[in-house]
This record gives C-alpha cells, structure tokens and sequence, in this order.
C-alpha cells in the first residue's frame, strides 16, 4: 500500500473532528502541481472546482479526494462556523511574542508548525462572526475565519517541509482568550449589547449571587498558596455563574481582589479568568464529547492513584531487593494508556509491554521522523531485549498482547536471525527489491543470533550495529554485492540470564553490539491462574492507528526549549558511574534516551519533544539502566554491587578496607569505589567519615530500611544500634537513649543525647570536640561526634579548674527544662 493512501485515513480522522475537509495543490519536482512555473499560490490553493465551498465531514467523499491522480494532494480544511473553528496564522514568532506580551498568554490549544510560523486553532465563538482578515491584528498575523481555509499536517509546504502537528486534535480545542475575540470579532458591538441585554434580564441576579459568594472567600496571600487559590476561585465562579462574561468576571472580582495580600493587576486576572475558562470548557467538552475518556487533569490523577509498582509473587531465585523499579514517569501518554489497560488483566511485566509496544511502534513509523545531533540523525528504531526466567517471566504474554494491539497495522514481522546477508538480500536496493524497508525482527529465542555470531566470519554482527547506527548495510565480498540503503529495522529479543551471559561473548559486548540494545528485566507481575478478564482495546487501538499515520509524515524532531534544559542537566550523569561490562553495555546512553524521547513525542503525535516526554525516556532508560547493572555487574554473576550491599548489611559500619577483604581480594580500589559511589547515589548505604587514633576514615552502614532483618543488631560493637555495655555486658545505668534505625546518628540526636545525659561539648588533649560522660557514647553518636567537628566548635563549655561541675538542673537549656517540668 503506497503511502499515500493514508493521505485518506488521516483526512477521514479530520472529518470525525467536524471539520470540513477538502483537496489542495501540493509541492512536485520542486513547482505547484497545478503545473505553472509562475504560480503565485504554490502548493495552497484548491483542487475542486468550487474552492473551498467542496469542504465536507463525508468521509466516503474523501477516497474521491485523496486517490487516484489526487492521492498527492495536501490536505485543507474550511475555517468558520461549520468546521467549528477559527485560526491565528502566525508568520514570525516575534510578533506573537509581543502580542502576548501586550494582552497575556494564547491559551494552549491546537498548533501546527507551518514553514517557519505556526497556525493556532480556537473554537469558533458562538456570538458574533470571525471572518478572514490580513494584518488586522499585527502585520505579520493574520486571521483565518469565515470564508477561509488552511492547510493541515502532513501536507507539504511550499519551502519544502512538511506541516506537523505541535498539539494535535487528540487534545483540547480552546476557547479564544477574550482579548483576541475583542480584536477579530468583526460584530463585536452586536454580541456586547446581546450580552448586555441578556445581563440586565436574567444576570444581574447572578452578578449579585457571585458577589455574594466572593464575600465567603478568603483572600489570595502571596507566599501561601495564592496563585493556586485564585485559579481555583475564578473556576469555580465560572462554574457556578456560566453566564457571566470575561469582563462580568473581573468586575466582581474587584472587591475580593482589595482583599488580596498584594492585589492582582487587571493584566494578571485576566490571565487567571482566560486560563480558568479554558480548564472549565476543557472540562466540560471532556462530558459532552468524550464521556467514556479522562481530561487531561484526570489522566493525571489517574497516573498519580494507578499502582504503576507491581507487586510481584515471590520468587528464591530473584533479587527482590535489588530489583529495578520503573517510575511512572515512563506510562506517559498513548503507550501508558495501553499498558494500563492491559496491565490488570495479564501475568507479563507491564515493563515488557511498554518497551514491546515502543520498539513495535518505532518500526511502524518508518524512516521519516528523525533528530539531528551532532552531525548524526537518531530515527525511531530501536534494539530491545527482554531478559527473563524461561515460560515464568511471562515474556511470550507480553508480545501477544502488544501483537493484538497492533492487530491491523502494516509492518512485516521475522524471525530467525542468522547472517548479514539474510537481512541485507531481505531488505536489497535493486530492480526487484522492495520498497518498503521496515522491518520488525522478534527473536523469541535471542540465544540462537548470539551463537551464530561467534561462528568464524558471521556477519551479522556488523550489519545489526549499521542497521541501529545508519540504516546503510551492504556485503561486498562475493560474487554479487549485495546493498540496501534506507532500512528501517526494530529488533526484539527475548532470553533468559543464564543464556545471555553464557552466549553474549565479549567481543560483542565491547564492539558496540551489546550497547545498541536495551537490556530489560522482565518477570511475572502477578498470579492469574484462570487468566485475566476481557478487555475492550478498540479505542486505543483507533488512537495507535491515527498516530502512526500522522508520525510518518513528520520529518525533523526538535527539542523544546524546557525538554533541551533538562536534558543538558543530565547529559553528563547518563555516561557515569558505571565500569566493566556494565559500562560496556550502556555506553550509548545519550542517543538510547533520544529516540526513546522521539517515540513518546511520536506517540503525541507532535515534532516536538517536551519535558514530559523526556522525562518518560530517562524514566525507561533508568530501568534499562539497572537491569543491565544486574545483569552484567559481574559478568553475569552476582554483580559487585550486590555483593557490596550483602557485606555492608551484614556488618553496618564496616571499613572500607574490611569490605574489600570481605568481597575479593583482588578487587580494585577504582571498582570498589565505584560501587560504593553507586549503591550510595541509590539511597542503599551511607558513610560517615570517622577519626580513631587519629586516622581518618571511612565506615559505610545500610541506609535505613535496608538491613537484612530491619532488626537490631545486638551486640555488634560496629552496629550504630549497639548500646553500651560494661565488662559483665550489663548495662551500665545511662539514661535511656531513643532506639536508632539501621543507620548513623545525626546531629540532631547527638544533641538529645548532651541533654538527656547532662553532658557537655569539651575539647580533649587531641584537639577533638569530645563530650564528658564519654563512657555512654554509642557507636553511631560516637561516629557523629567525629564527623561533625566543625559544627560543634561553637558549642564547647570552657569549665574553669575551681569551678564546681554544673548540675543536671544547671546545665538543661531553658527550652529543655520546660520540656521537663511538663
């Protein structure tokens, strides 16, 4: 099926929008289709003989307008009251820039990038007429309203490029800010008298009930929430009073506003009133239109309450411990919304459906969408490989849900990987090759391409790294050469870890084989003996299907200016902290990070990538992080952090150096500290720098809730949960001192336990600050009176030779003494 053909699919989408679709010339060898070399309208103006006045929801009406010798016709709609719609034709973002500035934020709405401007689409107002007009606002925006057109996503511009959607119709439509509707309402006169006349007859009433209703309210406090409280007020008044204009809104406002600490600007209410009535239409057009479907708001209370932390059955041979954990962040969007509806219903890991679902959907979208960086082009393909125990991990379960998601779509599926030349003959440029160079690979036994790859002159090695890297393969040594330029190839693995480090050789792992995949752990999330219920898939799967078409006509990808901050923020982190076959592995981080961050966006259907998109990337390729630490920690044992942790739990505030003879002797001390810097960046162990016989050093201890037993360590003189003892081990009558968790004193009990036992801060012969009553120290307050010298400097007692000690009742702080008189 050419491409083309889809043309259709997505004009039809357009038409279950209400919107009166209709055909245009496009862009061919450079010139207007319509064949003038002198044409002034290139690739904008109508196919039809009637113009614009074709423009139709029927969507049988669009096989006539986008097949045969029009398949390569743009697509436009009719602006007006019909379509339900008005635009805001941006041609320099400056200007939109100063007009914001002069009347406040466009609310977020329908976008479209256009050559180098942008079309901002708003619901046709239902008082008052929006017809076209040019430089009416701002010589460089126009308006297209009434008797006008623009040209939707993903027709070809006259420059070349194509439009892309930046917020598609899958999202909220706007109502217009009133300043705008002010400016572009050609009646304005008309609808304000009939919003007059409406006032007077039935809401002066309504006028007064929300004066009323303000009186009831607390003022907004800056510095106490009052930007949220105001928001919250002028939607509810919107709520409450639906006949109320803008202008009505910021008059009533007036008199609760004096009461504010400080008080808005007009400007600035006219935000909040702008803003809220597009949270309340959003609301309201959620119950009208798509009764079955959450707002936006409510998908992400919904993400906030869904249990995204799968409570696993308990496995002997799993590190339950250690076991990564995939942050919400990653059910971002479309792909979120089908793991979790799948997720109740199934035994598979709803990380194995994720990371199947985007590599499936990165084959899908083809070639077109790609991110330039650094010279390179990063496309939407992606290596994965599902690792877990054989039948049990249930990663079969999580393909064949994802496979029934995809149940319609377009991609040819292989197995069966054994040479270079297989795929490259599969995908050859020639005469009688194939147009069509997507290709999703799914090797449910990913051992078998491991083991050919250790066979003398395999080449299949070499060509997976092209295929992930250009999509440029060739082999040349034989007797007819064989290339294939444009591949678009996915792979997913599934394997077991004792087969993957058995048939992984090294060779593979350090020449950039191993790090062009992402390494997943997988395993059963729950236990359904007689399955899950059924489950409808339908809506999500339409929603997959309009993407994909919209996806395959995006070109360049482009961070936005919020997605390209936090992305700088962690650019350095992504490449550290690991060493050995781990690093190996996950030493092409950055670029896996970014075409995770294309998928998501992809999933939008926007070009764009936001922070929420980014964020769902690092989210997933963290996870992929830790399994492949897991998994290749210690080259495919135990890895060294686990062992690590195992000696630190076992024995809370051990040395360093103790911790080496415990894990190996052989260990180096740039691994060991790696490790240690690793495990403490997770939140697994703390240090405590200490100082015995005046040597400085290092005690590491598991953070809190990480112990073995979470059970006090009776007993052992290195456990910061070790009372005192006497020589008889009884105890030696010191005041009783709070229990301690699993881990070092802080500061603040070190003083707790100066007032409870009457002590004081001194200097001893050394130069320390130490504590009288040294006898009742306990490990751990003992390792925070050495670590936090500095601060304690100022709170050393000087006691003069002659003086008599201090009582107990002398000593306590006037703060503590009443705590005690109570």
């Amino acid at each position: 099926m050419s491409i083309y053909n889809n043309k259709i699919e997505i004009a039809q989408a357009y038409c279950d929008k209400g919107l009166r679709v209709f055909p245009v010339h496009t862009l061919e060898n450079g010139q207007c289709s319509c064949g003038k070399s002198d044409c002034d309208n290139v690739a904008k103006h109508p196919l039809t003989v009637n113009g614009f006045k074709a423009a139709t929801t029927n969507k049988n009406k669009m096989l006539e307008y986008f097949s045969d010798k029009y398949e390569r016709a743009n697509v436009a709609i009719a602006t007006g009251k019909e379509s339900g719609v008005f635009v805001v034709d941006v041609d320099s973002i400056r200007s939109l820039t100063e007009l914001e500035k002069k009347h406040g934020a466009f609310p977020q709405t329908w976008e479209t990038k256009t050559g180098n401007g942008r079309h901002l689409f708003y619901r046709f107002p239902q008082t008052g007429t929006v017809k076209n007009s040019t430089k009416k606002i701002d010589k460089e925006i126009d308006i297209r309203g009434e008797g006008g057109y623009v040209i939707l996503p993903p027709s070809m511009h006259k420059d070349g490029k194509r439009y892309e959607w930046i917020r598609n119709p899958d999202k909220r439509l706007a109502d217009a800010p009133a300043w705008l509707l002010a400016l572009v309402v050609d009646d304005q006169r008309e609808a304000k008298a009939a919003n007059k006349t409406f006032t007077v007859e039935a809401g002066a009433n309504e006028r007064q009930r929300a004066i009323s209703y303000l009186a009831k309210c607390p003022p907004a406090i800056s510095g106490s929430g009052g930007s949220n409280d105001t928001f919250a007020i002028v939607c509810r008044l919107i709520e409450l009073f639906p006949s109320l204009s803008d202008d009505d809104l910021l008059d009533v406002l007036g008199e609760w506003n004096e009461r504010c600490e400080p008080p808005w600007s007009v400007k600035e209410l006219t935000h909040k009133v702008t803003s809220a009535r597009a949270k309340v239409a959003d609301a309201e057009f959620a119950q009208t239109t798509h009764a079955d479907e959450p707002s936006e708001d409510e998908e992400d209370e919904e993400d906030d309450d869904w249990d995204v932390e799968i409570v696993y059955p308990e496995s002997e041979d799993e590190e339950a411990d250690d076991w990564p954990v995939l942050h919400k962040d990653a059910y971002h969007g479309l792909a979120g919304d089908i793991v979790k509806r799948i997720e109740p219903e199934t035994e598979a890991d709803p990380v194995a459906l994720l990371v199947t679902l985007l590599n499936a959907f990165g084959c899908l979208v083809g070639r077109s969408p790609y991110v330039a960086i650094d010279g390179s082009k990063h496309h939407a393909n992606t290596f994965a490989c599902i690792v877990g125990q054989s039948s049990r991990s249930r990663k079969g379960t999580s393909l064949g849900h994802i496979l029934n998601v995809l149940s319609d779509s377009d991609v040819e599926r292989i197995n069966g990987l054994s040479t270079g030349e297989g795929i490259v003959n599969r995908l050859r440029d020639a005469e009688d090759g194939i147009t069509d160079k997507r290709l999703w690979v799914v090797e449910s036994e990913f051992c078998q391409p491991l083991k050919t790859m250790k066979r003398s002159e395999n080449t299949l090695s070499p060509v997976i790294r092209n295929l992930w890297d250009r999509g440029e393969v060739s082999i040349l040594t034989r007797a007819n050469p064989l290339k294939a330029n444009g591949c678009h190839v996915s792979i997913l693995g599934h394997i077991t870890r004792e087969e993957l480090t058995q048939s992984l050789d090294n060779v593979d792992v350090y020449n950039g084989f191993g790090n062009r995949f992402l390494w997943t752990l997988s395993r059963r999330s729950k236990s359904l003996p007689l399955g899950g219920e059924g489950f409808e898939i339908n809506d999500l799967k339409e929603r997959l299907s309009v993407v994909t078409q919209i996806s395959k006509f995006i070109g360049s990808m482009e961070f936005s200016r919020d997605a390209k901050l936090l992305y700088v923020s962690r650019y350095d982190s992504l490449g550290e902290g690991r060493r050995g076959l781990w690093d190996a592995v996950c030493s092409r981080a950055e670029p896996q990070v970014v075409r995770l961050s294309m998928l998501y966006a992809l999933l939008d259907g926007v070009a764009t990538i936001e922070t929420c998109h980014l964020k769902a990337a690092l989210a997933l390729w963290d996870y992929c992080d830790d399994s492949a630490r897991i998994i290749f920690g210690a080259n495919g044992g135990d890895s060294l952090e686990t062992k690590v942790l195992s000696v630190i739990r076992e024995r809370s505030g051990i040395k360093k150096s103790d911790i080496r003879n415990a894990v190996s002797h052989k260990l180096k001390a740039d691994d060991l500290n790696a490790s240690l810097s690793f495990l403490e960046s997770r939140g697994k162990i703390t240090k405590k720098v200490v100082t015995e016989n005046r040597r400085r050093f290092e005690r590491w201890y598991p953070c809190r809730g990480q112990g073995a037993t979470g059970n006090r360590t009776e007993g052992d003189s290195d456990s910061p949960n070790a009372p005192a003892q006497g020589a008889t081990g009884e105890s030696n009558g010191q005041r009783p001192v709070a229990s301690c968790p699993d881990a070092p004193a802080t500061l603040a009990d070190l003083f707790d336990w100066r007032n409870m036992n009457a002590a004081e801060f001194v200097k001893n012969d050394t130069g320390l600050v130490w504590v009288t009553k040294e006898e009742r120290l306990t490990p751990s307050l003992r390792a925070a009176l050495e670590t936090n010298q500095e601060a304690l400097a100022s709170f050393v007692t000087i006691v003069k030779e002659d003086s008599k000690p201090l009582s107990e009742d002398e000593y306590l702080d006037p703060f503590m003494k009443e705590l005690t008189e109570l």
